[in-house]
């Protein structure tokens, strides 16, 4: 039940501080990469991958992504279909509406996804870390 609370809060705050305005950056197939903390952004994807490689960072990704790696710390990632989430970082927090494949490792990582792409869930990897939550949040 704390674990659920806990998530929902994290979806909220994040929620909330993607309404505050933030730069926004058109990719438009290029892929990004994140290697400055504090960064508040929002990424339009069209099939490119992002890399968030920094610390405390709160990104926001519409379109459709191809890859999204976290190696950074104290990230938090809300995005609209991405094909291929990766965490290898520590305090992280993505929540996705649209994923095909969830690749986690490291610690205090949280992925919550709503929907498979294709109508399948997602394939799901979570490898060695501590205190890894992949959540279906589906309705």
């Amino acid at each position: 039940m704390h674990r659920a609370i806990r998530l929902f809060t994290v979806s909220f705050v994040m929620f909330v501080l993607s309404a505050i305005t933030a730069p926004s950056i058109n990719a438009k197939g290029k892929n990004i990469t994140i290697d400055k903390n504090d960064q508040k952004t929002t990424i339009a994807c069209t099939d490119n991958a992002v890399t968030v490689s920094s610390e405390d960072n709160n990104i926001t990704l519409s379109g459709e992504c191809r890859k999204l790696t976290v190696k950074g710390k104290d990230n938090n990632v809300t995005a609209s279909s991405i094909q291929e989430v990766v965490v290898s970082g520590t305090d992280v927090n993505v929540i996705v509406a649209n994923v095909g494949r969830i690749n986690v490792t490291g610690n205090d990582v949280n992925v919550v996804w709503t929907n498979g792409i294709g109508g399948k869930p997602p394939k799901i990897s979570q490898k060695k870390g501590n205190d890894i939550n992949i959540v279906h949040n589906g309705k």
